[in-house]
């Protein structure tokens, strides 16, 4: 059965029309499951993994980033012999915050609904950050911040700016256009870019990197806040992913 995740933003009456268009499509294309609703009350770990020990074939995450932020991890956290045998999926709602989406190669819903159909699957790298994971990239501004890369040797930065850790390249800055991260290489990449530059002043790859600011918290996949310190590095768990023809990998 395919378990659709709608985030608790889309009781938005706003969001309304969209999903009545959602649900439509997919019952014309013959995907449709089970909806859960998330709210502020219910935990999206326990509601998921419910539908992972029920048997879930797809999980599709409806929403944004932190949407499926949430499914990533509830997928990955589960303990359950067959959740990494799942396939997940977004349909993007909105045009903010859902930059994960259209590197997936999925630019809205109306296209998603026929992406789902196909079924096209890409098995990706997942991010592990102390007890969660992320998709996508963390990023953390660079001052005050102390990053020790495979102990090594550590960066400490005075100048404004950011560090990106990078597992599948969102940011369609300039200043990344000449760098790729591909989430299926097992490989994770460090950048710096500093606010007077137009350039990445340097990238890294690496291991496993143990971030720390006693000020800032870490953001990933755009959405969730992480406090530091925290642990990164390639999770040895693997996410079957339903991705787009247009994908940027």
């Amino acid at each position: 059965m395919n378990i659709f995740v709608y985030d608790s933003f889309l009781s938005d009456k706003k969001h309304q029309n969209t999903i009545s268009k959602i649900e439509t499509r997919i019952t014309d294309l013959g995907l449709s499951g089970k909806i859960i609703r998330l709210n502020l009350l219910k935990n999206h770990l326990d509601s998921i993994d419910g539908e992972i020990k029920r048997g879930a074939k797809t999980i599709v995450a409806v929403g944004n980033n932190e949407t499926l932020n949430k499914v990533v991890n509830s997928v990955l956290s589960s303990n359950h012999p067959d959740a990494s045998k799942i396939p997940i999926f977004i349909i993007p709602v909105g045009k903010e915050n859902n930059e994960i989406s259209l590197s997936l190669g999925i630019e809205n819903y109306n296209q998603a609904c026929e992406v789902l159909s196909s079924r096209r699957i890409e098995e990706l790298n997942a991010v592990e950050i102390n007890s969660s994971y992320f998709l996508s990239e963390a990023r953390i501004q660079t001052m005050g911040t102390k990053v020790e890369v495979d102990e090594s040797f550590t960066l400490e930065i005075s100048e404004q700016g950011n560090i990106i850790i990078s597992n599948l390249k969102i940011d369609k800055q300039k200043a990344l256009k000449n760098h790729q991260s591909l989430p299926n290489d097992d490989k994770l990449e460090l950048f710096v870019g500093l606010k007077k530059d137009k350039e990445i002043k340097s990238a890294f790859m690496f291991k496993t990197l143990l971030v720390s600011n006693k000020i800032k918290k870490i953001i990933i996949d755009k959405s969730v806040e992480i406090t530091t310190p925290a642990k990164i590095t390639l999770s040895n768990k693997k996410l079957k992913t339903i991705v787009g023809k247009n994908r940027s990998f």
